[in-house]
């Protein structure tokens, strides 16, 4: 049965209009998609920085000793000692007295050196390890604070993704196309069915009285025949 004019015009219609609708949602589809693979690019490269904080705490950790506090605290030692030296060597230095007196003073000095030296360092290596366990603390507290700054980055970073998802919306224009192209197709194909109804009254109207006509004209001369012919 082929299809009427106002039949196809309304299909193509329709068909537009479905066309429409559907490649509409498929472009708010892939947006979606898109920023919520942009949502977990962003909370992977924030996580990633937190990784390798943590990865630099861990290899610090891994190489932390005592040796540099224990250098370091006895090299400040020796220069207190240093400082002091005049007045700890007082009275023990100088040319008087006999050699005896000298070679002992001399003696003393070298004693009292190195008692000095050696309480340095022991007490640099008591320091040393209290030393390092205070760096260790300092380090993790910045850690710790670095990582609450990039939890917050996270947090922000992430109510910004669901704003932007959010805000991810069906074109309105489009839909609104689609649907007036929906419109004009029921309206044409209602319209063309009621024309194609009228042509076909006339059409049957007009059949009616050729029928007519025609069984008329048949009557008359079935009568001039008899009138004729008689009978």
């Amino acid at each position: 049965m082929a299809l009427t004019t106002g039949t196809a015009i309304a299909l193509a219609l329709s068909a537009a209009a479905s066309a429409a609708q559907y490649q509409n949602s498929v472009n708010t589809a892939r947006k979606q998609d898109n920023a919520a693979t942009q949502a977990i690019r962003n909370q992977s490269a924030i996580q990633q920085q937190a990784d390798a904080d943590v990865n630099n705490e861990v290899q610090k950790l891994a190489q932390s000793n005592a040796a540099d506090d224990r250098a370091n605290r006895l090299n400040q030692y020796m220069a207190t000692l240093q400082r002091g030296r005049q007045q700890a060597n007082a009275g023990l230095g100088g040319e008087f007295g006999s050699d005896a007196f000298r070679t002992d003073s001399a003696a003393a000095q070298q004693a009292v050196a190195d008692k000095a030296a050696t309480t340095a360092g022991l007490m640099s290596r008591i320091d040393a390890g209290a030393l390092q366990r205070q760096g260790e603390n300092t380090s993790y507290g910045n850690l710790a604070t670095d990582l609450g700054l990039i939890q917050r980055q996270a947090a922000g970073q992430a109510y910004v993704d669901r704003l932007r998802q959010a805000a991810i919306r069906r074109n309105p224009y489009v839909d609104l196309a689609a649907g007036i192209a929906g419109g004009a197709a029921g309206g044409i194909g209602g319209a063309y069915d009621a024309a194609a109804l009228d042509t076909s009254a006339v059409n049957a109207g007009m059949a009616a009285n050729s029928a007519n006509l025609t069984r008329n004209y048949d009557a008359r001369i079935a009568a001039q025949m008899r009138g004729i012919y008689g009978g």
